[in-house]
């Protein structure tokens, strides 16, 4: 058997092996294990008993050969993998691309140090394959070679991951891109077959400026794709706050009604038992007066100015008087006029359930406050909610607090979303987190009066 039936084993093992490391997260078809196997099976199949003749050792032939086995791995992430076939193409070009630039980093060593005898390179030939017969080669070149192909998966796995960690969907509408990048990923390896066989093995300057050159054109492809999944993971945050908006605003408008409603009632019985008790001549006036004051916890003394404000307030501060938080708000509701209603209700919906959230977790139940304020300021309006926090706070390379919930790719967007809103309006959203209290701030030019 020749070098190259053994090294085509060995490409689709590089191929089969990136291609699960950006994969394995993909929503997957039922049955997964046993498409799995199937699949490997057929991949190792066909790089087994793909023939091999003088065509093959030409760099049309060799190139065929690398697409034929390249098209069976896309099939088989097709088959095991429940997504669109752009997404099955995206993973597979990205993954072809992060082998090739370890094939051509370790081809670049080989020239260097080993004179392209080790067996990536000899390969190409049409020779019997005999490991003592590959001059030089020993454990330090298969050492490099594994440390080269593992260091350059585990940073194109970081790189991915770490772009990819909301826990979504990766979902591709237009082709076109993902396209061009497979023709110049078929182009560069087209042309590492010819410089395997055109270029003599003696003229090195000529084989090291075309490794150079691969493995430019690779990390192009790379970086093409991973701007294509940042772009996509900012739609899809623009999505999530939108939908958090407008539940919100749907909250706003049951809420709004229900606390009117509410109010209302609440207002009515409690005269009615004050005459009642005036008329009946009731002599336990305590038993009037707890249940008076119970009912007024119902109707809301909150005037901020700003009904959407002043809806969100009494619905919280109900919140927290169940949960023994003391809320304290000092607002100008009129400040915040130029908002929406919708607005208003999510923006401070968002702050006041963050900070519900993190005193709960407090031990010290004397620490369990909150602190909020609104006020309008030589030509500033600001926005300031501060809270004690239990445990340790990280944050995100964007000056954003990391959440603290189960990564289930739907948290994290509160802080985004108020964020949002502020730069909308030209302002700026300030957090801090020191001895362990939690501080928002919000700064928004006066220009809307």
């Amino acid at each position: 058997m020749s070098y190259l039936f053994w090294y085509k084993v060995l490409f689709i093992t590089e191929l089969i092996v990136a291609e699960g490391m950006l994969a394995y997260a993909v929503p997957r078809r039922p049955k997964f294990a046993l498409r799995l196997i199937g699949a490997l099976l057929i991949c190792y199949a066909t790089a087994f008993l793909y023939p091999l003749f003088g065509i093959n050792y030409t760099w049309y032939g060799s190139s065929i050969m690398f697409f034929v086995l390249f098209c069976v791995t896309v099939a088989g992430l097709w088959f095991c993998f429940r997504v669109r076939f752009s997404n099955v193409l995206f993973c597979a070009v990205t993954a072809y691309a992060v082998q090739h630039i370890a094939y051509e980093i370790f081809s670049f060593i080989n020239i260097l140090l080993f004179d392209s005898d080790v067996f990536t390179d000899v390969a190409y030939g049409s020779d019997t394959f005999l490991p003592s017969a590959i001059a030089g080669v020993g454990p330090v070149e298969y050492i490099i070679y594994l440390f080269v192909y593992t260091c350059i998966y585990l940073v194109s796995y970081t790189v991915l991951h770490r772009r990819t960690a909301l826990g979504m969907t990766l979902r591709f509408n237009n082709l076109s891109i993902i396209g061009f990048t497979s023709l110049v990923l078929l182009t560069d390896i087209v042309l590492s077959a010819v410089s395997q066989y055109a270029l003599p093995a003696s003229d090195r300057s000529w084989q090291l400026l075309v490794c150079i050159y691969n493995i430019l054109c690779c990390i192009i492809i790379f970086y093409i794709h991973m701007s294509m999944v940042k772009k996509q993971n900012a739609e899809y945050e623009k999505e999530v706050i939108s939908e958090l908006f407008r539940q919100y605003q749907k909250n706003y408008r049951v809420q709004e009604e229900s606390i009117q409603l509410i109010n209302r009632k609440c207002h009515d019985f409690k005269h009615r038992i004050r005459m009642f008790a005036s008329g009946q001549g009731i002599a336990d006036k305590e038993a009037v007066e707890e249940l008076s004051d119970l009912i007024s916890i119902y109707d809301t003394s909150i005037r901020t100015g700003n009904d959407a404000l002043d809806i969100i307030l009494t619905e919280k501060s109900l919140l927290c008087r169940e949960k023994g938080i003391t809320l304290t708000c000092l607002a100008d509701g009129k400040s915040i006029s130029f908002m929406k209603s919708g607005e208003v209700y999510a923006l401070f919906g968002n702050i006041l359930d963050n900070a519900i959230e993190a005193v709960m977790n407090v031990d010290d139940r004397d620490k369990r406050c909150i602190n909020l304020h609104v006020t309008r300021k030589s030509g500033i309006i600001a926005i300031s909610s501060d809270n004690y926090f239990q445990g340790e706070l990280a944050f995100t390379a964007d000056g954003l607090p990391k959440t603290t919930k189960a990564a289930d790719g739907n948290h994290g967007f509160g802080m985004k979303s108020i964020r949002a809103l502020a730069e909308s309006y030209g302002g700026m959203l300030y957090v801090t987190a020191d001895d362990h209290i939690f501080r928002m701030s919000i700064v928004i030019p006066d220009n809307f009066s």
